[in-house]
Formats: structure tokens, C-alpha cells, sequence
């Protein structure tokens, strides 16, 4: 599955789904500060895209799986769609935008995996159009074995009993 590495998009989903970077906030040599980076992380969550919102209100709330994700979640100077903390795992929405961008979505998967951050890119389009298959590719990115909740809870099988 091909990777859509996007820097950290403009605020308005519009706008990112066209491919406007934002240029507001940089510091020199073109990098965000970490004010400005939560900042924009921040007004991302505001203005989802349509994709984004459908994906966030199934994994919202330990909803898969027990695994927590955080949305436009901050790294460095990154801004990630999604982010599974317990599995080093971010998850990627790639829209139109991302045909036009490949190399620069490359060079920002390359740094973060150097962090040992691991990538699931997903298009748009399948999040819109088959959502349980969309989650399917999630759980099927998961490291084998219970979360760290449910081995918090006492159960290292990893059922959900009473879910």
C-alpha cells in the first residue's frame, strides 16, 4: 500500500484536500515551531475533512480494538491524522492532494519511521466509500497480541468481555 506522507496541511480541509500548505508559523529555514505546530494541530481538529471526521467517530473512544488514537496528532514538526501511541502507529487519510506530493510525504514517512514510528496510509476514498474495510486494514496493522489496556485490565488474551 502506497504511503501519503503529507507536511503538516493547511488548516482548511478545503484547502488541504487541494494541497495548500500553510505558510503562516514557520520559523526560519522553514520549520514550525512547537507553539505553532500545536497550533495548527489544533485548528485541524476544528475543521476536519469529511474522511478524517468519518474515521475519527470509529476509533474515537478505544472504539477499535481498545487502542487509543489521537487525531492531528503533533511529532516534531509533523502533524499525523492519527496516531496509536501504544502501537508506534500513525495513520494516514491520503486525499487527492497526496498525487502531488509523493516526494515530500516519502521524505516525512522516512523521518518518522526513523523515530520508529510505524505508517498506515489509507485513501480517502476507501474511509468514505467502505469504512469496516478501512478499520479492517487498521487492526490488521496492530502488533500481535493484547493492547496495553487490556493488559492493564488483567487480560492477556485481549478479549473485550462485555464490549
Amino acid at each position: 500500500m502506497e504511503s501519503d506522507l503529507s507536511l503538516t496541511p493547511d488548516p482548511s480541509p478545503a484547502s488541504r484536500e487541494r494541497g495548500g500548505l500553510p505558510q503562516a508559523g514557520r520559523g526560519e529555514g522553514g520549520r514550525r515551531s512547537s507553539a505553532n505546530v500545536k497550533g495548527a494541530a489544533r485548528q485541524m481538529r476544528k475543521e476536519p475533512t469529511r474522511s478524517e471526521s468519518l474515521l475519527w467517530s470509529a476509533l474515537r473512544n478505544r472504539r477499535l480494538a481498545s487502542r487509543k488514537f489521537r487525531r492531528q496528532h503533533p511529532v516534531g514538526r509533523f502533524i499525523l491524522d492519527f496516531y496509536c501511541d501504544e502501537e508506534r502507529l500513525a495513520v494516514e487519510v491520503d486525499g487527492p492532494v497526496h498525487e502531488t506530493q509523493r516526494q515530500a510525504d516519502s521524505e516525512r514517512q522516512q523521518i518518522l519511521e526513523s523515530m520508529g514510528i510505524r505508517f498506515l496510509r489509507l485513501p480517502a476514498a476507501l474511509v468514505e466509500g467502505d469504512l469496516p474495510a478501512a478499520l479492517a486494514a487498521i487492526e490488521r496493522a496492530f502488533s500481535t497480541g493484547p493492547s496495553l489496556a487490556q493488559r492493564e485490565r488483567g487480560d492477556p488474551q485481549g478479549r473485550d468481555e462485555g464490549l
